[in-house]
């Protein structure tokens, strides 16, 4: 009965429509995790440029917490480690830091740089500088912020763009199975094929070609609707010709 066969398809959009669901809701966990992050570290900026490391240090803890993966998050927090005189601490950061730095040349150079400044400090019992460093310490930080700020700009324009484009996707995929799902078991008019349009108007799904007109299987043709049938091009490879199909002409597939 027509209804059992729209059912499978009806059950398809909806999963379709609820996978959706689910795929931009994390998309805004995500962005919300990054602009809750970004808040955090701009706060230790201004804590850390006021002289507060203890509140700047915690503020990073926090930071941690929602992003406990975030290089450059790490490596700030052992830099305070390190002016507070836990220098074990501040070791074990910047090695977290380089293990999920990647491709940052620059954050991971500063890093090692940080171990080796934590090591001397350890070994020899005499805190280094902190005045020198200050001031380059709150530049990156204020840096590491606007960059925050900018990614996550970036990342709610493509979620959107994303969003938008897997509704078209999803909306298509599951149309096109709820319309087979309701011609299954139904055989295809002889000699006809399937043709594709290369431009926007009318489509058709079903356009009527002579028997000894259709491509073989596995071969495709391009079909002229205004020219008779013996002055048709030759059938080809299917996707050679799908990067010649002209303006009005259709691709049949065999």
């Amino acid at each position: 009965m027509p209804t059992k066969s729209f059912l499978p398809g009806l059950i398809l959009v909806f999963c379709a429509v609820a996978s959706l669901c689910s795929v931009a809701a994390e998309r805004r966990a995500a962005a919300q995790s990054n602009s809750a992050s970004t808040t955090l570290i701009e706060t230790a900026s201004r804590q850390y440029g006021n002289g507060q490391l203890e509140q700047a240090a915690a503020t990073l803890e926090r930071a941690l917490h929602i992003q406990p993966n975030n290089p450059a998050t790490l490596h700030y927090l052992g830099v305070l480690r390190l002016q507070q005189g836990q220098y074990q601490q501040a070791e074990t950061l910047a090695t977290r830091s380089n293990m999920r730095v990647g491709r940052n040349v620059e954050l991971r150079n500063r890093n090692f740089q940080l171990i080796q400044t934590a090591q001397q400090a350890q070994s020899s019992g005499i805190p280094p500088s902190a005045k020198a460093d200050q001031v380059a310490v709150q530049k990156r930080l204020e840096v590491e912020t606007q960059r925050l700020s900018e990614a996550e700009m970036g990342v709610a324009e493509q979620s959107t763009q994303d969003t938008g484009r897997d509704a078209g996707n999803f909306a298509r995929a599951t149309a096109d199975q709820v319309l087979d799902s309701s011609t299954v078991g139904r055989p295809r008019p002889e000699g006809k094929s399937q043709m594709a349009s290369v431009e926007p108007g009318p489509a058709y799904d079903e356009v009527e070609i002579p028997r000894g007109h259709l491509p073989p299987p596995g071969k495709c043709r391009i079909w002229f609707p205004d020219r008779p049938p013996g002055h048709q091009p030759a059938p080809g490879k299917c996707k050679k010709l799908r990067k010649r199909v002209p303006s009005g002409a259709y691709l049949v597939h065999g």
